[in-house]
């Protein structure tokens, strides 16, 4: 598989870097619609509206450019992320 290695960034901010095999936690004191985003030769976006107390989930990847890999990112439903989260066996735990 591609190696997978860029910043999330969360509007101004940079959330974590993302690798392979890795899952992270992160807290945010920003609210309302906001995107997150990553951006090697390509940037992926999407829309979040964060609302203060909820988790979200979002599912990072790696699809094949030209030269470098593009990130994709998915919002995922709370009750597949939360399984999923918890069932992932990340190198970094």
């Amino acid at each position: 598989g591609a190696l997978v290695n860029y910043d999330l960034h969360l509007g101004d901010s940079v959330l974590c870097r993302v690798k392979n095999n890795f899952k992270t936690t992160v807290h945010t004191k920003l609210e309302g619609l906001n995107s997150i985003w990553a951006k090697t030769e390509a940037k992926a976006e999407i829309p979040v509206d964060i609302k203060y107390g909820k988790v979200y989930y979002i599912r990072c990847g790696i699809g094949m450019g030209f030269f470098v890999g593009q990130p994709t990112l998915e919002l995922v439903d709370s009750k597949i992320g939360k399984a999923e989260f918890e069932a992932f066996n990340a190198k970094n735990q």
